[in-house]
């Protein structure tokens, strides 16, 4: 009799789970409360269209039609799935029901996933930190439902022995510069309240009769003014009582309530605005995108493009290569190993890193040259070839695609006057140059 074989099992499994933090408290109200910030917002939306440029491609192993056909539904899968993968960034995890079907016309057992929502997940361990599958919470009921963990999948980001539940990547430096914004925008609105909105001294009496009746309490004189004062704010219009202060005299005086205007200076928000902005500029950083790459247009030298675009690309990766592994260790091999008793059968999720992917990056330097107001001078110098550049990292150039890149390149030189002339070319080019662009890569 054939012994199965079982992978290695370590001796601290016990000793570790004993250290196991429990999931930070208060994360989806962080997210929510962090996502109304406009720059928070906006890093998500360039992780996110970074992340969709992602190549990930699933291969089988034999010419089985059937493995091939579970092949093509797991990849329509992923890619349906692909951007609530994406949330595992601002949570830390995405937990999903696992669904098994059957395709008659293939003759295989499929898969469909089902988001669970954060707020009502609970991933359970064993005494020695293993999954044990997903607590469901019902509305009004203490005791949840029970995932076993051939029924669900919990992807979790930047997993450790004593967080395997995942960790938040808004935690840290963007929750820390959100909150110092939070504070600073306060600032501004009391700068608003100061200067830009009328301010005063009101005299009124202390309170007044309460209209619903002489036996119920008072009404607060300042409370009422307040709230007239805010509701007219937009308008810049109080609603007053007309009654008048009698004089000792007996004649009419002056209004009972009355308001003296303070004069003030405006003086300029800069200071504060400036420091919203540079707030703005580390949020980004602080999630691995340099603000040049998405806030401006001023040019930089190749170096520093270069160097900022594979940081963002390294961010890209992790948060697609994690889920790559995990979705091809709790989906795919689950569910094949559910349709190949034999063993024969290896389905692949493929996918290339896009920092190794020369050519996905030589396409962003070429249109962050060509979108840039001012070419860089080490390039108008002539000091370096462009198309030799291009080639040296996998971008083909066609022999008259680089002739009209030389003349572009040459002709901002001479427009710019201050630089000499870039190498020149062996013979004209008959056509336009911006024609050179959809042939660039021919």
């Amino acid at each position: 009799m054939a012994v199965q074989s079982r992978p290695p099992k370590g001796s601290t499994g016990r000793a570790l789970a004993s250290h196991i933090k429990p999931e930070p408290a208060g994360i989806a109200d962080l997210v929510d409360q962090m996502r109304t910030d406009y720059q928070v917002t906006l890093g998500d939306r360039v992780i996110q269209a970074n992340s969709q440029t992602a190549k990930v491609s699933f291969t089988a192993e034999t010419e089985d039609p059937r493995e091939i056909a579970l092949a093509a539904d797991l990849e329509n899968l992923w890619w349906s799935k692909f951007r609530t993968m994406l949330e595992a960034d601002a949570y830390g995890r995405v937990a999903y029901e696992k669904v098994v079907g059957y395709d008659a016309a293939a003759r295989i057992n499929t898969v469909h996933l089902k988001e669970l929502p954060y707020r009502h997940t609970e991933m359970r361990l064993t005494p020695d930190g293993d999954f044990d599958g997903i607590n469901v919470y019902q509305k009004g009921k203490k005791q949840p439902i029970v995932l076993s963990p051939g029924y669900c999948w919990w992807l979790a980001i930047d997993a450790t022995p004593t967080e395997p539940h995942g960790k938040s990547r808004y935690l840290g430096a963007p929750k820390k510069l959100w909150q110092d914004k939070s504070q600073i925008t306060g600032q501004l609105s009391t700068f608003i309240d100061k200067f830009i909105y009328d301010s005063g001294l009101v005299h009124g009496p202390d309170s007044y009769p309460n209209p619903l009746g002489d036996d119920l309490p008072p009404i607060d004189g300042a409370a009422a003014f307040d709230a007239a004062r805010k509701t007219a704010r937009a308008g810049n219009v109080v609603y007053a009582s007309n009654k008048r202060i009698e004089t000792s005299d007996g004649s009419v005086g002056p209004y009972e309530l009355d308001f003296e205007r303070y004069e003030t200076n405006i003086t300029s928000a800069a200071p504060i605005t400036d420091i919203i902005n540079y707030l703005d500029m580390c949020q980004l950083l602080a999630r691995g995108i340099a603000p040049k790459l998405v806030m401006d247009n001023t040019a930089g030298s190749l170096a520093l493009v270069s160097q900022q675009m594979l940081i963002l690309m390294a961010v890209v990766d992790e948060l697609v290569g994690q889920p790559v592994e995990s979705f091809q260790k709790y989906v795919i091999d689950k569910i094949v190993a559910v349709n190949d008793a034999s063993g024969r059968w290896k389905i692949t999720a493929n996918f290339t890193p896009l920092t190794q992917r020369p050519d996905d990056l030589a396409e962003t330097l070429v249109k962050a040259w060509l979108t840039t107001p001012d070419l860089s001078p080490l390039i108008l110098s002539g000091a370096v070839d462009v198309v030799p550049i291009l080639e040296s990292v996998g971008l083909s150039i066609s022999e008259g695609a680089g002739l009209k890149l030389q003349r572009w390149v040459d002709a901002n030189a001479a427009a710019g006057a201050v630089l000499p002339r870039a190498r020149a070319v062996d013979s004209p080019v008959a056509m336009d140059l911006p024609s050179f662009l959809p042939r660039l890569w021919a």
